[in-house]
């Protein structure tokens, strides 16, 4: 059987729905968010968690905003306190994020209250199943990576 860029196309738009509808905005939607922010600030707070000290445009792309619709999350998550912006010292265009201990503070609430909450979704599943998960998310991940 042929696959052709469309079978493509329709797995990847299912893959990213699925993904995000059971193991993220479920999550995000009954999460407690502190006043002032939303979801994308936790998203980026969440990103930067993972990724640590990471150049503003990097964070933009990878939870897809514009740089200019990215702008006024990042002056508000400054604004309160959870991450700070540092110029490169090499190229001064080039601005990192990075959490302050607030911020890191906050994440690592977000992060355990997010693991429970993965945990209890996958429940349902057995060991062997949760291993094919893994082992499937690492193989997806592996060939984005080689189509970037």
């Amino acid at each position: 059987m042929k696959t052709n860029n469309d079978d493509i196309f329709k797995s990847i738009i299912e893959l990213q729905h699925t993904i995000m509808s059971a193991f993220y905005k479920r999550f995000l939607d009954n999460l407690d968010i502190p006043d002032q922010m939303n979801q994308t600030h936790i998203r980026t707070l969440h990103y930067l968690a993972i990724k640590g000290s990471t150049p503003m445009h990097k964070v933009s792309k990878r939870i897809s905003l514009e740089k200019g619709s990215f702008t006024p999350v990042a002056k508000k998550l400054i604004e309160l306190g959870y991450i700070v912006r540092i110029k490169d010292a090499n190229d001064k265009r080039i601005s990192f994020l990075e959490l302050t201990d607030a911020g890191k503070k906050l994440t690592d609430g977000i992060h355990k209250l997010h693991s429970q909450y993965v945990e209890e979704k996958t429940k349902v599943l057995t060991g062997e199943e949760k291993e094919l998960l893994i082992s499937g998310m690492n193989t997806l991940t592996a060939l984005m990576k080689k189509c970037r």
